[in-house]
């Protein structure tokens, strides 16, 4: 490898972490205008965070790479939620119904999203607006959420469809102990985790 080569390398690898930090600074500059961010959040750049002030997030959550976050029509996430890698979650569509133009309006519809305590979304998966996912539920890899998700339910698919229910004795036992996943993590760490 040539003095060039390494050259190129180092302004390469400077350039990429030049951009993580710009990509981590917006972040934060996000997160301090949600409604409400609770103790020990894991989020993962890239993550997009789109009209912060109507979403809250609950203790311990965590929030994989490449996510998309529509908060403009307000957005709750539990306490002990995970949220896994490519997850869009959306709180508004446009207004395609007596529309002034094709496809779609200029107006969006709102529909807040609930997302409860201790619920996992799985990889790819999209919330659409209007939806609550009840407590303990897992949304499996690549679902598209379009109606609510009763608690302790496993949904999959598109549109996601309810294919079985945890063992919700085990889960209160779980539940019971403390033992939550993030938070087992987080002991002793920074209120705010953002990792690149």
């Amino acid at each position: 490898m040539s003095w060039k080569d390494d050259l190129l390398s180092f302004l390469n690898r400077l350039a990429i972490s030049s951009h993580r930090r710009t990509q981590i600074r917006e972040l934060k500059n996000k997160l301090t205008r949600c409604q409400h961010v609770g103790l020990g959040l894991e989020i993962h750049t890239p993550c997009y965070l789109h009209h912060p002030g109507k979403i809250s997030i609950g203790d311990y959550v965590h929030i994989g790479s490449q996510v998309v976050i529509d908060g403009r029509g307000g957005l709750f996430i539990g306490d002990h939620t995970i949220i896994s890698d490519f997850v869009t979650i959306l709180t508004s569509d446009h207004k395609y119904d007596a529309a002034e133009m094709i496809p779609f309006g200029t107006t969006y519809v709102d529909g807040p999203v609930h997302i409860s305590e201790s619920v996992w979304i799985g990889m790819h998966a999209c919330i659409k607006p209007g939806v609550r996912v009840a407590k303990g539920a897992i949304i499996g890899l690549g679902a598209v959420v379009t109606r609510d998700i009763p608690a302790y339910a496993i949904a999959a698919g598109n549109p996601a469809r309810v294919v079985k229910y945890r063992d919700i004795d085990s889960f209160k036992r779980l539940e019971a102990q403390g033992s939550f996943f993030v938070k087992a993590r987080s002991v002793g760490a920074d209120p705010v985790i953002i990792s690149t």
